[in-house]
């Protein structure tokens, strides 16, 4: 009783160092609140994107009707959802409620028939097994495992935080025993033992938490709460997810269990705060409290060398250190975790940042912006006049571009794929690994085509046709069908007929449906030699296929080589043609936009790469 009402008497009467404490426990509090916050978000995202890619922890096909309903009635299940599949036959999508040490065997359990885990592997033609969804949600050991070490590499980093956050409270109870010395020696004159003092201080700090700690968990998710929306509008989000899957995946997730964690490790550090400034005061003799001198003064060695360096300041400063070796040492201490974390929050944010380079680099967007051109097959000229206008803004160079047509090889045996390419000179020189066989200017002359293979294949079409002057190749193109045209054909003649739908952008709606027929349109091809693909950006799989590319010059295009494909406009192609621009001066960036935005039926910015960087710079 003594000690709660001494505890409560001072928390009363000094209120500035009360205060003080209070702030300095609702600080250390909001930063571990921020980060366990973040933490839980992180998980919770992550299991929202594994539901949202199939909402099931495991969906079994082909079920009977008694299958069904064993399946409808085990309480194991939180839900299970079935329905019919457009072959006709039944499935089950389910929700798994308890923990299950053997999933696979459970399953198999319950339809022993169905053979859907032979002990290493689920059997993909009857179930299909959501492995991420199933590990985040814990359902077995595995993800009970894992979940447990990320907690425990999480709380690893936190403790570096926490012995820092530690020092605020330190300092805090420091200055508050510092001035109480003379009281605490009085105390101890008049018959108080030790462990009363220590447990003053201790119930000091057990009242003091009592405000700063929930005062610091509600500011602390707060701030989450204003952290988390100023990502998310700074746009991100745009990186990864389309506005409507960012508004449904990505939210603030709170996890009381985590806030419980929070709150008890900041209660456990402003215990021994105070327990470690209480024992540091008993260990004072009453004598020396009162007059706050010690009973003998330490004799320390001298340092020449460091009167050397600095003069007397030098000596002073040494012995000064040397005769208090603890506060030396809290204060070394303190410098060195608070240049741990600057440096390893730094080398955090710099992997981070590395990361998002690298996804970037494996996307292939190694360019500032893709852009898309108007192109005309009633006016071929436009496109060639809208390259024209980007390079006289000034503010681009090309480095990605080209018009391309789809086509096969004649060789009924061994059909390969590959496209008419036809490039703007800026693009040219670098789509060749090495020198190109034939320079712009003479290609153009030349009125032929370079037969280039695909980096990651080897042989193909490249080698049958070294050396061969010209190549016959087939254009794939599809003639338009009108409704009326498409409605007076037999079902024999309809089955032929493909259709092309058109999308609302916004709301998925189809706005209507075009009617096309293949047709093939056979065509001869100088060649000028041969040539092997520049590695750029994502390696492209073209599976067993062989690819190739036949490519010109976009003066050669625009000297009539359109004129070599049919009139009919290919359904499904678009009328813009894909290019990639770097900026020439970031700084003109803003200006470069509002060049584009100028020209709404020249250009249309498909991807802004340059700004998704700098926003995830700028939020890093």
């Amino acid at each position: 009783m003594f000690e709660r009402l001494l505890a409560i008497r001072y928390i009363r009467t000094q209120k500035r160092h009360s205060i003080l404490t209070i702030c300095s426990i609702a600080i250390a509090m909001t930063l571990m609140t921020l980060l366990f916050t973040a933490f839980s978000t992180y998980r919770g995202i992550r299991r929202d994107m594994a539901y949202d890619a199939a909402p099931y922890h495991v969906k079994i096909f082909d079920l009977t009707q008694e299958e069904w309903e064993i399946l409808d009635s085990c309480p194991a299940f939180s839900e299970c959802r079935g329905f019919t599949e457009p072959d006709g036959s039944k499935a089950a999508e389910i929700l798994i409620g308890t923990y299950q040490e053997d999933l696979g065997g459970f399953l198999n359990s319950l339809l022993p028939d169905k053979a859907l885990y032979d002990g290493l592997h689920y059997n993909p033609e009857v179930i299909d097994y959501n492995a991420d969804l199933v590990r985040l949600d814990a359902i077995e050991l595995r993800g009970r495992t894992e979940a447990v070490q990320m907690l425990a590499l999480f709380y690893v980093f936190l403790i570096f935080l926490v012995l820092a956050l530690r020092m605020v409270i330190d300092t805090a109870f420091e200055v508050s025993s510092k001035e109480r010395e003379r009281q605490f020696g009085v105390l101890q004159s008049v018959g108080a033992t030790p462990i009363q003092i220590v447990r003053v201080m201790t119930l000091e700090g057990l009242f003091l938490s009592a405000a700063g700690i929930p005062a610091g968990l509600l500011l602390g998710l707060l701030l989450s709460f204003a952290a988390f929306r100023a990502v998310l509008t700074s746009g991100i989000a745009e990186v990864f997810f389309t506005p409507g899957k960012a508004q449904q995946l990505l939210h603030l997730h709170i996890e009381p269990l985590f806030l419980v964690l929070a709150a008890l490790t900041g209660l456990v550090w402003v215990l021994l705060s105070a327990y470690g400034t209480g024992m540091r005061v008993v260990r004072m003799s009453p004598i020396e409290a009162i007059t706050g001198k010690k009973a003998a003064v330490r004799r320390v060695r001298r340092h020449p060398l460091l009167g050397m360096l600095f003069g007397w300041k030098g000596k002073l400063a040494s012995r000064n250190n040397r005769r208090q070796p603890k506060r030396f040492f809290i204060t070394v201490l303190s410098l060195t975790i608070s240049v741990t974390l600057f440096a390893s929050l730094s080398v955090i944010l710099g992997v981070i940042q590395n990361t998002y380079e690298a996804v970037f680099a494996d996307a292939g967007m190694v360019y500032d912006m893709e852009l898309t051109l108007a192109c005309s097959p009633e006016d071929p000229h436009v496109i060639t006049e809208n390259f024209a206008l980007l390079r006289s803004s000034g503010y681009f160079d090309i480095c990605e571009g080209c018009v391309a047509y789809g086509i096969t090889t004649t060789d009924e045996s061994d059909v390969s794929f590959g496209a008419v390419e036809y490039m703007p000179p800026e693009v040219y020189a670098g789509a060749f690994e090495g020198e190109p066989p034939v320079s712009y200017e003479e290609l153009t002359r030349m009125n032929a085509y370079i037969l280039m293979q695909p980096a990651y294949q080897e042989g193909g079409v490249a080698e049958a046709y070294a050396g061969e002057p010209t190549m016959d190749v087939i254009y794939k193109y599809g003639r338009p069908v009108t409704p009326e045209d498409y409605e007076a054909m037999t079902p024999e003649e309809q089955k032929h007929v493909r259709n092309y739908k058109e999308y609302d952008e916004q709301t998925g709606e189809v706005l209507g449906t075009q009617y096309y027929t293949r047709e093939d349109y056979p065509m001869t091809l100088p060649v000028a030699g041969t040539a092997r693909e520049r590695r750029q950006g994502p390696e492209v799989d073209y599976g067993e296929e062989q690819y190739f590319f036949l490519v010109g010059t976009m003066d050669t295009y625009d000297a009539g080589a359109y004129a070599l494909f049919p009139e009919d406009v290919s359904i499904g192609s678009s009328s813009w043609v894909y290019t990639k621009v770097n900026l020439r001066d970031y700084g003109e960036h803003r200006n470069a936009l509002r060049f584009l935005s100028s020209h709404p039926d020249a250009f249309e910015l498909q991807m802004d790469t340059y700004e998704i960087k700098l926003r995830v710079r700028t939020i890093l």
